[in-house]
């Protein structure tokens, strides 16, 4: 009984007041605002005469294209919703044209043709969150493709989430039901002409991925699989042991993989009551239970945005040090970029389980838990080369 009490009361910390977002069609805003086009695959359901997506599942994967104008009066890593009867342009996130695509190779048709006005063909698959309706994850991603500068095409895969604080177990079941929908669009991508995929997630959609990662390294001969060039789960709802049970099973495992984590998670939290464990991938204290696996974790507790449960989208701190690190172009593992960016040569300095502490001051510090030492360094904001580390044994 105490266990459910805490639980509802964290819920009523964690979950905002603010209205759902929702899609609203504005082909005037496109005059106002910078236009960020999102491709999209879906395992949701439509409503009848409309091109909106709800939440319930699809046997039918959707293909979908959406231009999204980002306002100019917005604070970053915000989401702006229009809140009267009039949308306002210059402050509300809206859309200014939508298209349905009957099948996947109508879809890639059009994904290779955008590829073809672009410097970079690389594919960034984004899979949302727990408690996220359609077009709440649709205008996440493009807020971040914008405020990041993101390379490459957004695809945005977007399962059935019931869009409900309460609806945890739904949106697992939801997740195993959307498993092998984004293998095929995966799969989809790396028979495009995209060069590479990067594979991002956020909360619950980061089990989502590993699931099908797992699945398409059992398979074998995956064309998508082939050229994922980076994975990035950020703050990834996952029992650790499972998410040991997956990574091993990745042959060959992205380089880079990158966790981003906040002990401070008030979400995650809420997910470690429910599932009666002790700490998710996404808050651990201790990244030592990673050790041996090729993965760093990024620490950004120092950032803050509510519930610390997605600081890398929200907080602008966070997101001005991001863009501090030369360019995202870097920090994705492209190779024109590897030798100017500082993080990129944190990554590949890591080698092993490691951990990179970001906080607002652009103070990094980077404790390699296998080889037991710590370096701790300044990153100017516009940095492009750095320093050599000072060197200490760990305490």
């Amino acid at each position: 009984m105490l266990r459910r009490l805490a639980i509802f009361a964290l819920v009523s910390i964690v979950v905002a007041c603010a209205p759902r977002g929702t899609i609203t069609l504005y082909p005037a805003a496109a005059a106002i605002g910078l236009v960020e086009p999102i491709f999209v695959a879906t395992s949701r359901g439509r409503e009848a005469g409309t091109q909106m997506f709800n939440n319930q599942r699809d046997m039918t994967m959707s293909f979908a294209r959406f231009d999204i104008s980002i306002p100019p009066d917005r604070k970053t890593g915000s989401v702006t919703f229009p809140r009267g009867k009039e949308p306002n342009p210059k402050r509300d996130m809206l859309t200014v044209d939508e298209m349905l695509f009957t099948n996947s190779d109508t879809f890639r048709t059009a994904f290779n043709r955008h590829l073809a006005t672009t410097a970079d063909r690389r594919a960034i698959v984004f899979v949302h969150g727990f408690n996220t309706n359609f077009a709440e994850g649709v205008y996440r991603i493009a807020q971040m493709k914008h405020d990041m500068t993101l390379p490459g095409t957004i695809v945005h895969f977007s399962w059935p989430s019931l869009g409900n604080a309460f609806g945890y177990v739904h949106d697992r079941d939801s997740v195993v039901f959307s498993r092998d929908d984004l293998e095929a669009l995966i799969d989809t991508l790396g028979k495009s002409n995209a060069r590479s995929i990067v594979l991002m997630a956020h909360s619950m959609g980061t089990y989502l991925a590993m699931e099908t990662l797992r699945s398409m390294a059992l398979r074998g001969d995956s064309p998508g699989f082939r050229k994922l060039e980076a994975v990035i789960l950020i703050s990834p709802d996952i029992d650790v042991d499972v998410f040991k049970t997956q990574i091993r099973v990745l042959d060959p495992v992205p380089e880079p993989f990158v966790i981003f984590g906040s002990p401070r998670d008030k979400a995650l939290k809420l997910s470690s009551l429910l599932v009666a464990e002790p700490a998710r991938l996404g808050n651990l204290k201790d990244v030592s239970v990673l050790d041996g696996l090729p993965v760093t974790y990024i620490d950004v507790q120092a950032f803050k945005d509510g519930s610390s449960h997605f600081p890398l989208a929200t907080s602008p701190d966070l997101i001005q040090v991001m863009n501090g690190f030369a360019d995202a172009d870097s920090w994705l593992n492209a190779d024109e970029g590897r030798t100017a960016n500082p993080l990129y040569g944190l990554l590949k300095a890591a080698g092993k389980a490691s951990e990179i502490v970001l906080a607002p001051a652009n103070l990094v510090s980077e404790a390699i838990t296998s080889a037991g030492t710590e370096r701790t360094f300044e990153v100017p904001a516009d940095a492009a080369t750095l320093a050599p580390p000072t060197t200490s044994p760990s305490q």
